[in-house]
């Protein structure tokens, strides 16, 4: 287990092999869930705006 140090902005930066793990690239969103005893639940957050619905896919079968 790694440590991180909380800043005086109180910011915190993940490692790079941590960033990998989660798979989450610059830019993208991490979400956090609170648990209980004072520990945190991290994973990379759902990608947004890239879903495309089945309504969408069949207007563009009629081109």
């Amino acid at each position: 287990m790694a440590a991180i140090t909380v800043t005086a902005k109180r910011q915190i930066m993940l490692k790079r092999d941590v960033l990998e793990h989660l798979g989450v690239k610059p830019g993208e969103r991490i979400d956090v869930q609170k648990l209980p005893g004072g520990e945190l639940r991290m994973r990379a957050a759902s990608p947004t705006g890239n879903e495309i619905t089945a309504a969408g896919r069949a207007g563009e079968m009629d081109d």
